[in-house]
């Protein structure tokens, strides 16, 4: 392998495009999941809220 200088600009682009592609589909799976991890445990905290809701109600019934 040649000095850097020997290197053509269109090589180094690309090697940079893949990066940053990789770098994007690496934090978009990240959202994603992120995403339904609090999806359900939104849904878990809401069901839980809803148990103690009816557990109050019967208390006071």
């Amino acid at each position: 392998m040649e000095g850097m200088e020997g290197m053509p600009e269109g090589n180094f682009k690309k090697i940079n495009y893949s990066i940053s592609v990789t770098t994007n589909v690496t934090l978009f799976l990240r959202n994603k999941v992120t995403l339904v991890v609090a999806k359900m445990y939104k849904a878990i905290h809401v069901i839980g809220f809803e148990d103690r809701l009816e557990g109050e109600q019967m208390k006071y019934e």
